[in-house]
């Protein structure tokens, strides 16, 4: 797991969707870059740094921290969302305050909000060049997702998921300013309450209510962190009433 603290506003070098019957690339190391992507047809293999190989399939996303040269190739047709951004950060070893988790590889399912962030910092970089204060907000934005992400269980590198515990996953990320109750996602995705339960801690190692506690919390910190607002306007911001 990647740690690091950010010390000046990103500014995105480059934003772009790419797609091609097969792919093969070497990122070359660059500092003070970070290159976030998520893979929307296809899948594709990277090297990581301890020179291992993982597979990224649809909907997977990576983060580069751009430290060492690394290897993308595809052998069938590809398609990813690229955001490419240059930023001054340390990486630190602990958890600091304002610090933000960066994994390598989050198994992250269909629609969470870091795809839409990713997508809507292409649509901002496509239109115009010149919008730096709206991208630099959405890349910060964009970190905040994948620090929750990879706080509530997106970072362990899990490749088999039942598709059960993927819809839940998403359906929670989706609707993190609303109430969530087990009750409602398991009717949600037309199964009981108990074998959500069941299912969802065979395959992420916790119960579903502390998945959604933890996800709840990560955002509330990030709204604090990130936009200034009181413990109490991030929690109802995030569905607490009470």
């Amino acid at each position: 797991m990647q740690k690091i603290l950010i010390k000046t506003l990103p500014v995105v070098e480059f934003a772009h969707v790419y797609s091609a019957p097969s792919y093969s690339n070497i990122l070359p190391a660059r500092p003070a870059q970070i290159e976030i992507s998520y893979i929307a047809e296809g899948s594709c293999k990277i090297a990581m740094p301890d020179g291992s190989e993982r597979t990224l399939n649809q909907y997977d996303i990576s983060c580069n921290l751009r430290k060492l040269d690394q290897k993308i190739s595809a052998n069938g047709y590809h398609k990813h969302h690229t955001v490419c951004f240059n930023v001054d950060f340390d990486e630190v070893a602990n958890d600091m305050e304002g610090s933000i988790s960066l994994p390598d590889v989050v198994r992250a399912g269909e629609y969470v909000n870091a795809h839409k962030i990713i997508d809507e910092i292409i649509r901002a970089r496509t239109m115009s060049r010149e919008r730096g204060i709206l991208l630099s907000s959405l890349v910060l934005r964009l970190l905040d997702e994948i620090n929750i992400l990879s706080s509530v269980d997106g970072a362990k590198g899990r490749d088999i998921l039942s598709p059960y515990v993927i819809r839940a996953k998403q359906y929670v990320l989706s609707n993190l300013d609303a109430p969530i109750t087990q009750q409602a996602v398991a009717k949600a995705l037309n199964i009981t309450p108990e074998y959500l339960c069941a299912v969802f801690k065979a395959g992420t190692g916790k119960t579903f209510i502390r998945f959604v506690n933890e996800a709840k919390l990560a955002r509330v910190r990030a709204l604090m962190d990130r936009e200034g607002m009181s413990l109490k306007s991030a929690s109802m911001a995030c569905g607490y009433n009470d």
